[in-house]
């Protein structure tokens, strides 16, 4: 079910789709360009490491890691809108917490990080409007 969602935003009819929804972004700042390239900066630093982190933990299968990054994860990708992440951080932290299904958590991985590359994409073009 979740491999479908993925392969649907990542490829539609040959287009990529936004990930992002920069609307809470920018609610949450008051439109205030500064603000928002503040937080674009930030969460283009953050992710890499976040990711880092997580997938290291997955290869080393720590789960009580892996609970507690994905669940730090969640603010960093819901300021930016990335809602077709949440599942999928919501599952990994389930299985995490239960400390079941390795595989199954590096799969969901996989699509983290597939979403989560788009992300940055999209922050990394949408921050120009912000320069």
């Amino acid at each position: 079910m979740i491999n479908t969602k993925t392969e649907t935003i990542a490829q539609k009819n040959g287009n990529v789709q936004n990930v992002c929804n920069f609307n809470y972004l920018i609610d949450v700042v008051g439109g205030k360009k500064h603000l928002i390239k503040d937080m674009m900066d930030t969460f283009l630093l953050q992710i890499p490491e976040e990711l880092k982190s997580i997938n290291d933990a997955v290869l080393r299968n720590e789960f009580p890691a892996i609970k507690s990054l994905t669940h730090k994860l969640k603010s960093s990708v819901s300021i930016m809108g990335i809602t077709a992440v949440q599942p999928i951080i919501e599952e990994i932290h389930k299985l995490a917490e239960k400390g079941a299904d390795i595989d199954k958590i590096i799969e969901l991985n996989k699509q983290l990080n597939l979403i989560c590359k788009m992300a940055m994409d999209e922050v990394e073009k949408e921050q120009l409007n912000y320069g």
